[in-house]
């Protein structure tokens, strides 16, 4: 087995695109290898920059609420993860290098990189003193990424590691390939190479918890009929209020109250025992404002130190007024509208074509967002960011009159007159995405005569009752910018777009992207054959993405060391503080 062999794939990565190095970085984010016990609190040896303000907590305000709790590995939402409760394995920086979290960067892999050694820092404690162990990691992995409790991040954390398929369809209660070999030391064995697996546990949703303090409901299985009771479970005993300082973390702030919307209110303090780099905050102030006006008006009032992050109209103006206050950061994402295939009139392939193809896609994205989006490439997915991009893949050019021939071809045309109604649910997204949605039932209504189209914001608000949506408006796209992870993320069985929403496939799709995943990026046919399965992907139209995203936030002037990587929604918290103004 070879020692960082990492090093010698980041040459040709790096070539490719700057994003996906994996650069072995130098030791440890980390304190001095005292034990918790020992050393104390360490932010009272803590020298504060001389321009710092005596006060020291933080103020921010979030756009997206804190989804199914302060739980990693679920739907784990920013304002539960801002102050880093819980490390991940590695952090990845802002161009894709791999810096030590949890993990050290001395890891060893084999020659096919499928068989991994990591090693966790030997100071690393729980908030309550307690050493973090492999077994610790093992034991929340096998407990979190179990299907009766989670879904899609299991895929693209644990997606190559041995035994996985069978975990997820229950056959087995524990991660064949994951093994403790000691107290800090794991083995991790794959089913397909993967040299991108430091990467890939750099999300937030790869940080281990403490077991210990959900076991318990394990022995109340049968009081649980989904997932989604599950976890309400979990989140009822640490995500109501005060009882959120009992949270165990392991991370360089722990909650002190954590309240969900419509109260959202999200504390922060000081972990005593953190094990890491010393937090130079006291404190973090967090809360969660859905409307961007009472943002922007909070932001210029100098109310909030830190917007996560405002966007739509007021993004625009602010920016026309405050441009350096905006921070941009890499994103290979998009903004888009799911057809749920199994619901009609969207389980016709020509149908779902000729909506495509009836969609101006410049005006969606100038329109709603006010040119803070990208436009959508004609209908593709694959943002300029990917790899492989190819500025000429246009698989649904604006074109009104081969719409009306899709819709003839359909078996619900020949005419508009004879389309059933189209329900689309907006789920709770943010203005400039509903706007998109409500852009494009316009285009459809003027290019093809198609308007009994009805947009709701949840299933119960239908006039004609639930069970019937038929798109559905969300997001999509991969943390890390190669095809075929966006293939994975969104034409995979196992991919979130697949059990969420399309419920979509075609025979050979699956073994095709799992191949891609095990290929070497610079090799000659890997960007051929990522296109063709691409290309197999958009003809069977099963996404409208409305628009690219581009990432900022924004940050006020006296806020020093603040940065962030939405590679990994990693936030530099140790190295932020707040300026005398």
């Amino acid at each position: 087995m070879s020692r960082n062999r990492w090093q010698l794939i980041v040459g040709l990565v790096v070539v490719l695109s700057v994003m996906l190095s994996a650069c072995v970085s130098p030791e440890a984010p980390a304190g001095d290898g005292m034990a918790a016990e020992e050393s104390g609190d360490m932010m009272d040896e803590v020298m504060l920059p001389d321009d710092a303000a005596e006060d020291q907590i933080l103020n921010v305000v979030h756009e997206g609420g804190c989804g199914s709790g302060p739980f990693p590995g679920i739907d784990y939402g920013s304002p539960c993860n801002f102050g880093h409760m819980f490390m991940p394995p590695f952090l990845v920086d802002i161009d894709g290098n791999v810096t030590p979290g949890l993990f050290t960067t001395d890891w060893e892999v084999n020659d096919d990189f499928t068989e991994y050694i990591f090693h966790i820092h030997d100071d690393a404690v729980w908030s309550d003193g307690k050493s973090i162990t492999a077994q610790d990691a093992l034991d929340w992995w096998n407990y979190i990424f179990h299907s009766d409790r989670n879904s899609w991040p299991r895929n693209f954390v644990m997606g190559a590691v041995v035994g996985i398929d069978e975990f997820a369809d229950g056959q087995t209660e524990t991660i064949e390939g994951l093994t403790a070999l000691d107290d800090k030391t794991l083995k991790v064995e794959l089913w397909r190479s993967e040299s991108s697996l430091p990467q890939l546990w750099g999300f937030r949703e790869a940080a281990p918890a403490r077991f210990d303090q959900y076991a318990d409901l394990l022995d109340r299985a049968d009081e649980f009929a989904n997932a989604g009771e599950w976890r309400g479970a979990m989140a009822e005993r640490f995500f109501q209020g005060e009882n959120a300082a009992d949270l165990i973390v392991s991370g360089p702030f722990k909650p002190v109250h954590l309240s969900p919307e419509p109260d959202a209110i999200y504390r922060f303090e000081r972990n005593p025992n953190w094990w890491g780099e010393p937090t130079l905050l006291d404190g973090i102030e967090a809360t969660t404002i859905r409307d961007f006006q009472t943002m922007l008006l909070m932001f210029e009032n100098e109310e909030i130190d830190i917007a996560l992050n405002l966007a739509g109209p007021p993004a625009v103006l602010l920016r026309s007024n405050q441009p350096d206050v905006f921070r941009e950061v890499p994103v290979s994402a998009f903004w888009a509208m799911y057809f749920l295939t199994e619901q009609e009139p969207v389980d016709d392939v020509n149908l779902r074509r000729a909506l495509m193809s009836a969609i101006e896609w410049e005006k969606v994205a100038e329109i709603a967002w006010e040119g803070e989006q990208a436009p959508s490439n004609a209908g593709s997915p694959m943002a300029s960011a990917y790899q492989c991009f190819d500025a000429n893949f246009q698989p649904y050019p604006f074109n009104p009159e081969r719409a009306k021939e899709f819709l003839s071809e359909s078996k619900y045309g020949p005419t508009a007159d004879t389309v059933p109604k189209i329900r689309i649910m907006t789920g709770g997204s943010d203005p400039p995405r509903i706007r998109a949605a409500q852009i494009i039932q316009e285009m459809w209504r003027v290019n093809l005569g198609i308007d009994d189209v009805e947009i709701k914001n949840a299933e119960s608000e239908f006039v004609d009752g639930e069970g019937l949506v038929a798109i559905q408006v969300t997001s999509g796209g991969s943390f890390l910018p190669r095809p075929p992870y966006l293939l994975e993320a969104i034409a995979h069985t196992r991919g979130g777009s697949y059990q969420s929403w399309t419920k979509y496939t075609e025979e050979g799709w699956d073994e095709e992207i799992d191949a891609l995943l095990s290929m070497d990026p610079g090799s000659a046919d890997y960007c051929e054959r990522s296109l063709a399965m691409l290309e197999k992907f958009t003809d069977a139209a099963l996404v409208i993405p409305t628009g690219y995203i581009r990432g900022w936030y924004q940050v006020q002037p006296w806020v020093g060391g603040y940065g962030q990587s939405r590679i990994s929604f990693w936030h530099t918290m140790t190295e932020t503080y707040r300026k005398e103004r």
